[in-house]
């Protein structure tokens, strides 16, 4: 087999063309691979090198992914406590009559109240009501009641508050 051997690795040598002149015959054929872009670069001494990637671009999407979601959160991590106000921020001052009517509608109860008073607190620096006081007696059959009516309309509004 040794001379079998011989003699057809001797045929294939001779049969086999140098790469670049096979390349120039069949050039035409291969001008779509040309226009792919290629891992590989020239350089001046016809020596080929693998192109550098660009690997600084994902330590740089990491960081864009990581501050992407970071500011996605942040108005929920963010700890919004309420402004509390007291005594020192707000005033009163008597109803009107369309104010206690309108209060009559929403509770209609309150028109069996005896010598009622109206007051309302409102917030010094918008004037937007912050709480209701209603005073008056109720008599029933057995006995005799002073009614005192807190409505809250603002919850921030800490009227318990010992100063």
């Amino acid at each position: 087999m040794g001379k079998f051997e011989r003699d057809i690795r001797k045929k294939l040598k001779n049969e086999v063309e140098d790469f670049d002149k096979w390349y120039e015959k069949n050039k035409s054929q291969l001008i779509r691979f040309e226009k792919e872009l290629s891992d590989e670069a020239q350089t001046s001494n016809n020596t080929v090198q693998l192109k550098k990637k660009k690997w600084w671009l994902i330590p740089v999407a990491f960081l864009l992914v990581a501050v992407s979601v970071f500011l996605c959160f942040l108005p929920m991590m963010r700890e919004t406590t309420p402004s509390y106000f007291g005594d020192e921020a707000v005033y009163n001052t008597e109803m009107t009559e369309e104010d206690r009517d309108k209060v009559l509608n929403e509770f209609p109860f309150m028109a069996e109240i005896l010598y009622p008073t109206f007051r309302k607190i409102l917030k010094t620096d918008d004037n937007s009501l912050v709480f209701m006081i209603i005073r008056g007696e109720i008599e029933t059959e057995q006995d005799y009641y002073f009614l005192t009516l807190q409505i809250e309309y603002n919850p921030y509004y800490n009227f318990l508050a010992m100063n």
